[in-house]
Order: structure tokens, then C-alpha cells, then sequence
């Protein structure tokens, strides 16, 4: 890597440094057209030898990254067996890591082999955005986990909340199981990537090696429907109802115990149900919504019904009054903004009074 890149993990390197304890070690391994141990395993305690070990950085014209990988892993494990605390390789990278290769040379073959032995990998792109698919296939590893910072604020931003957390594996081999009761079908799960997701019978199951811990709130949440293609009850789905049931099983970090919980997903009164739970129906109202605005607007030339989607929407999360909704609310206005023009509704977006969409009048005082 070069240029701004390498500046980037310099600068990523030194905030690393600022995090850790008087206790930890750091070790910083180079790889150009080779790799080269810059720094052998040094206490944090010597502030001034680490900091010239990550000023004499330098950048090349080849990116030799499975090699560099493999001698950062052999010091990790070396330096594990008088380490009392947690050993992790971090990989620095404005490339896209080789994952098609599985045998023992290869990046995923390195990470599988290293986790076996209690030493995990978090690859951090610099510069360069890999996306979800590489982050999930990283992921899949034990022990393995993937970000991304495009600059340097984003950076020391994260890495000054979260690098505890990033380093920090909570539980492994977990294992998600949502059923549907009898009747229903899932037509939608949110808050996670459908390509994580496979189908067993009815059923959605999610299967992750690695939990790491997290201060992030966040949730999933499953559509559940009717299904037409079985005998279902005469009456309608009442408050207390249950729609579903989902099975958790995994390995615990701490003590390597498996432990199961179980939880059933019941209707509840709209007006009893909380924040968390509202903004999280609107954020899946909002996903659904966009996407088949795009649809209307780019595959079937339907301008008007992709603005009417759009600004209904729009006045769904703006009558919410949920601050933490403001950049939702910003964005979904830009969006009727521009889709107010392309379809002939200039003017009418929600910088003005709100309109009826029929007469065009204001609502009445």
C-alpha cells in the first residue's frame, strides 16, 4: 500500500496504541514485495520504540498480504503461550483479501487454522470498501470479524468507542432457529443479509461462528403471513397471539459451555409497544418501501407510483416524531424531492405545506 493508505494505517496503528493497557504487547509485521518483522512483540509500556517501529512503515510497489499474514499469526501464536491475556492479528489492508482459496497457504486457511489454536483475526480495510459479502466471508471464520474506514476521523472514531469490543468474542458456533406457527409463513427477515439465511422446511435458520461483543444496539425482526395454502382459523389475530417461536444455541466465550434459550414472538397492542419496537417497524417500513419505489422507478418507468410510495412514507416517519429518525426523515425527503420532479410534482415535497394528493389543497386549519 501507498499514500494515503499507509498514512491511514499509521494513524490507525498509533490510536490502537493509545487503547491498549500498560499490560499488552504489540507487534507490528510489514509486508511489501515481502514480509519483514518491523517490530518483535514490545510492551506498550515503551511508547517511544513502538512509535518509530510504526513511523518506518514504508510502502512498496507489491502487497506480499498472505505471506505477511502467515508470519503474523506464527508471532501471535509464539507470543500466546506467555500471554495471560487475549492474542489477535489485525490486518491492515487497502486490498481485497484473497477468500476463493481454502487450503493451508491461503488467507481463509491461515485464519481457520490460526482460530483452532485461540488466536483471531480482524482484517480492517483502509481506504477501500470490500463490502458485505467479504465481511460475511471473513466472518465465517472462529474468531474472525472485518471493518472498514475510509478516513481518518471514522478511525480514530472507532477505534477510541469500540476497540475493546472489536477484539472482544462473546460466544461461538451460535445457531438461530425461527419457526413459524401453524398457519403462518416468514415472508421477511430484517437486520440481517438474506445470503446469511438458509431454509429448513418452514423454518429460517442462522448459523454464526463468532459473536463479538458490542455496545451497537440493534435487532432483528420477522414478517410473518398468512399462509394461503393451508386451513387457517376463521378468527383474526388477536393481542397475545403467538406468530412464531425462535431457538438460540450456543458456545459461551467465557466458560465454553453450551447454553439454549427459547422465546416466542406473540402480538402485542400497538399503543403498549415501545420505541425500540415502533422505530424498528418504521425502519422496516422504510426498506420495503424504497425497495419497490426503485423497482417502479427504474425497471417499470412508473415515476408517479415510485413518488407516491415515497411521499406517503415520508409522512409516516415524520408523523412518528422520532428524533432518532431525523437522518431517515432527510433522507426519505431528499428522495420525494427528486422523484417529485421526475414525475411532474415539483414543489409539492416537504420543504412546502403537506397537500392532498388529489385536489392539491392544503389540509384545513
Amino acid at each position: 500500500m501507498s499514500g494515503a493508505p499507509l498514512e491511514l494505517v499509521q494513524a490507525s496503528l498509533r490510536e490502537v496504541v493509545k487503547q491498549l493497557g500498560p499490560d499488552d504487547r504489540i507487534s507490528i509485521v510489514g509486508y511489501e514485495s515481502t514480509a519483514y518483522v518491523m517490530l518483535q512483540p514490545t510492551s506498550t509500556k515503551h511508547k517511544k520504540v513502538v512509535e518509530k517501529a510504526i513511523d518506518g512503515l514504508v510502502s512498496g510497489g507489491a502487497t506480499a498480504m498472505e505471506e505477511g499474514l502467515r508470519v503474523g499469526f506464527e508471532l501471535a501464536e509464539r507470543e500466546a503461550k506467555s500471554f495471560a491475556g487475549t492474542t489477535r492479528v489485525m490486518l491492515f489492508t487497502d486490498e481485497r483479501p484473497n477468500v476463493g482459496r481454502t487450503d493451508a497457504g491461503s488467507f481463509m486457511g491461515m485464519a481457520r487454522a490460526a482460530s483452532k489454536r485461540g488466536v483471531g483475526l480482524t482484517t480492517i480495510g483502509v481506504s477501500t470498501h470490500f463490502g458485505a459479502e467479504l465481511a460475511q466471508e471473513i466472518s465465517s471464520v472462529r474468531g474472525g470479524n472485518l471493518y472498514f474506514f475510509p478516513d481518518v476521523h471514522d478511525m480514530k472514531s472507532k477505534f477510541a468507542d469500540e476497540l475493546d469490543t472489536m477484539v472482544t468474542e462473546l460466544a461461538y458456533d451460535l445457531n438461530l432457529k425461527i419457526e413459524p406457527a401453524k398457519g403462518l409463513k416468514i415472508v421477511g427477515v430484517y437486520g440481517i443479509p438474506g445470503s446469511a439465511l438458509e431454509w429448513r422446511g418452514d423454518s429460517i435458520i442462522l448459523d454464526v461462528e463468532t459473536i463479538f461483543l458490542s455496545r451497537r444496539k440493534g435487532a432483528i425482526y420477522v414478517g410473518f403471513a398468512r399462509d394461503g395454502d393451508r386451513n387457517l382459523p376463521s378468527s383474526k389475530i388477536a393481542v397475545g397471539d403467538v406468530l412464531g417461536q425462535v431457538e438460540l444455541r450456543y458456545e459461551d466465550a467465557a466458560d465454553g459451555k453450551t447454553r439454549t434459550a427459547t422465546a416466542a414472538f406473540a402480538v402485542v397492542d400497538r399503543k403498549a409497544a415501545g420505541a425500540g419496537l415502533t422505530r424498528g417497524e418504521l425502519l422496516v417500513d422504510q426498506a420495503t418501501t424504497l425497495r419497490r419505489a426503485a423497482t417502479l422507478h427504474h425497471h417499470d418507468n412508473d415515476q408517479e407510483g415510485a413518488y407516491q410510495l415515497v411521499r406517503a412514507l415520508r409522512g409516516r416517519i415524520e408523523q412518528a416524531r422520532d428524533p432518532d429518525l431525523d437522518n431517515e426523515l432527510e433522507l426519505v425527503s431528499q428522495l420525494e424531492a427528486t422523484l417529485g420532479k421526475a414525475s411532474g410534482h415539483q414543489g409539492e415535497g416537504p420543504a412546502g405545506k403537506s397537500v392532498d394528493p388529489i385536489t392539491g389543497l392544503p389540509p384545513r386549519p
